[in-house]
């Protein structure tokens, strides 16, 4: 039982080492043997955990939407510990901490992502969000123009940080979804 914690220990750091690698290099120019000579293992060792760099780089987006879930979530929960929490309180720290994330890897952040076998991963994060907007009682189209919405708008601000203040860009986002959470 271990040997099967430790396995999956190196997963996880190979999968966050892809992250910290996708952020720093595009996928064309990543070989296996650079990915396993940074990770300090064999080629063949990081065969065994993923069958192919395609396999690998599917699963460092899953990872790594999966993490965006969890502080996402994770933000949400503590202002739910905040006396009176209110939805919009809980929205604030669920885009704050969006935010936190895209600006963290801004350079791979796992919306950018375009081929078709990552499409179905970005879109159950993108179907999270749009749950958890709808159990704060907001409308379905909204929420899915808000989804979208809040995505652009962070897809073109790390195009150019340097145009638009990082607290800006939440002000905003908060601004345009706050109006789909009023009763």
């Amino acid at each position: 039982m271990g040997t099967r914690l430790d396995t999956d220990e190196r997963r996880q750091q190979l999968l966050d080492l892809g992250l910290e690698l996708f952020d720093r290099h595009s996928y064309e120019s990543l070989s296996i043997e650079a990915i396993a000579s940074e990770a300090g293992i064999s080629k063949g060792l990081l065969y065994h955990y993923f069958p192919g760099k395609r396999a690998f780089y599917v699963a460092v987006v899953e990872s790594a939407a999966a993490m965006l879930l969890e502080r996402a979530a994770a933000a949400s929960e503590a202002a739910d510990q905040l006396p009176d929490a209110t939805p919009l309180e809980r929205m604030v720290a669920g885009v704050d901490a969006y935010l936190d994330f895209a600006e963290t890897y801004a350079d791979s952040f796992v919306l950018r992502a375009k081929d078709e076998e990552v499409q179905p991963i970005l879109q159950s994060v993108r179907r999270h969000f749009i749950d958890r907007h709808l159990e704060e009682g907001g409308n379905p189209l909204g929420a899915v123009g808000l989804i979208a919405f809040a995505e652009a708008v962070s897809l073109e601000w790390l195009d150019a940080p340097e145009a638009q203040k990082r607290e800006d860009i939440l002000a905003l986002i908060v601004r345009v979804a706050a109006p789909a959470l009023m009763p």
